[in-house]
């Protein structure tokens, strides 16, 4: 930055959003940050394989699981880490992760196919998420734990077993919802998936009169948020069922308490507070808007104070990931003489397994796109029109509120202009991120942007082939020695068996 770039920023007023009051930057493990620092690497990939451009680590994915299996192993409990195929379709990944003995949860008929062709065993996947007949005969054929979604996916399923005998038993958990509490007063959360505490008794009571044709290994829930407090008074919820479902003679011998744990995007608290702080008071008319159109991202003024609540992630939450999880394991259970979690499970000699999805891909991935165009609005706003679409990153739906990464194709001298990102589509609403972005130099076409940390649910979730742009190309990158090596997602091959045996 030169002195008179640094000269105006430390003069800055406060209320004119730039990057001082406004910005936050994005949190980088060391092998995305070297990833980041190798212009010369990426530059090539661009040139090579196209914009947009997603890169996935699998080592750092294998690590989070790691992580994620240290837990149990520390609190001596019996279970099974699955990673969510949900938020990423990378098959180098999978397969790392099936190479080194990980479970899987898939959502679909196509995602059962997909981990079955990537290695998983069909005895380490879970099927969950709605199912057609096809999808349920897949999955048992597969060999699959299926998650009971509901009572009529139970009927349908012993329809099924007795429409043929070849095949094999299935092993089956019941997903819960609709979670009571005799000490808590709350707001129940409505959902689509899940049988309802309040129905358990008739889907237990269908699975006892299905005998020996089903096998029943236990309770599942999953949660949309991550609090501590309702993620207690589930697994409470839980352990009635398998208490119920005992003194009728089943047994039951797992709690699937699925995933939802939060992942760290921001790089430092006070600039995530800060820029909180900052939208509040645009929302008000205080200070010059950051993001486009004013948007209040969940936010709005309502007599002169700011109602509503954030509809983004926390970007900077305390406890994320492994360490989230440790300290869920350590929570009393007031309905069970506040006994913990931990201890709970090894006393009722439970399974636990977890299923993160976002949680495993923290840091295994960054998208790039090149610059196509720098222009103005209609109001004179700035805008870097990339090569790319609102489809290849999902950053408005997902609220990615860290700043990219800007490498300039050329040198060039210091600025503190801002920018709106907009994409290729030509509709006026493919704004890739909401809020301003500081590049820290005047944009040209042929500039790469790079956006961090996109692998769970950012970068493949929802891409389509919209105005015919084609998918974007995903490449593994595999760290040897300080160096990095590349391959097509699809083609990565068993020489990851050198990190296998180690830490990522």
């Amino acid at each position: 930055m030169s002195v008179a770039t640094e000269e105006k920023e430390s003069k800055c007023c406060g209320t004119c959003g730039c990057k001082a009051v406004a910005a936050v930057m994005p949190r980088m493990d060391q092998r995305i940050t070297s990833l980041v620092k190798n212009k010369a690497a990426v530059t090539e990939l661009v040139r090579s394989f196209g914009s947009p451009l997603h890169i996935v680590c699998p080592q750092t994915a294998l690590q989070n699981w790691r992580n994620f299996s240290a837990v149990l192993s520390a609190h001596s409990i019996q279970g099974r880490v699955l990673f969510t195929t949900k938020p990423n379709k990378s098959k180098s990944i999978l397969r790392v992760l099936a190479a080194a003995g990980a479970a899987a949860d898939v959502s679909s008929e196509g995602a059962l196919r997909h981990a079955l062709m990537c290695g998983m065993p069909g005895k380490q996947l879970q099927a969950s998420g709605p199912k057609s007949r096809q999808y349920l005969h897949d999955a048992v054929l597969a060999q699959a734990t299926i998650s009971i979604d509901s009572l009529d996916e139970l009927t349908r399923l012993s329809e099924l077993l007795g429409a043929s005998s070849d095949l094999p038993r299935p092993s089956v958990l019941l997903r819960i919802s609709g979670f009571q509490s005799s000490r808590l007063q709350f707001t129940l959360a409505d959902s689509p998936f899940g049988i309802r505490m309040a129905r358990i008794a008739e889907a237990l009571q269908m699975l006892r009169s299905l005998g020996e044709r089903i096998k029943f290994k236990g309770v599942h829930f999953h949660l949309l948020g991550g609090d501590s407090e309702e993620r207690v008074l589930a697994f409470e919820n839980a352990l009635e069922v398998i208490q119920q479902s005992r003194a009728m003679g089943l047994s039951p011998s797992v709690i699937n308490i699925g995933g939802g744990f939060k992942v760290r995007y921001a790089a430092d608290s006070e600039e995530w507070q800060r820029f909180q702080s900052y939208l509040r008071a645009a929302v008000l008319g205080k200070v010059d808007p950051i993001t486009w159109d004013g948007a209040g991202l969940g936010f709005r003024a309502q007599e002169g104070r700011v109602v509503g609540a954030p509809a983004f992630l926390d970007h900077y939450p305390k406890l994320f990931g492994a360490e989230e999880f440790a300290s869920f394991l350590k929570q009393p259970c007031p309905a069970f003489d506040s006994l913990t979690v931990a201890d709970l499970v090894r006393d009722m000699l439970l399974e636990l397994h977890v299923e993160p999805g976002r949680a495993i891909l923290d840091q295994a991935g960054i998208t790039l796109a090149r610059v196509a165009a720098v222009k103005e609005s209609a109001l004179g706003k700035r805008l870097i029109m990339l090569e790319m679409n609102n489809s290849n990153l999902r950053s408005r739906e997902q609220r990615l509120l860290t700043q990219p990464i800007f490498l300039p194709s050329s040198a060039r001298e210091d600025s503190s202009a801002s920018y709106f990102l907009f994409g290729s589509l030509c509709t006026a609403d493919d704004l890739i991120q909401s809020q301003k972005v500081y590049p820290g130099f005047e944009v040209s076409p042929e500039d790469l942007v790079i956006f961090i940390n996109t692998a769970g649910y950012h970068m493949d979730f929802a891409e389509a082939e919209i105005l015919h742009h084609p998918l974007p190309r995903k490449i593994a990158a595999i760290e040897k020695e300080g160096r990095f090596e590349f391959c097509d997602d699809a083609d990565l091959s068993k020489d990851y068996s050198s990190f296998l045996g180690e830490a990522a």
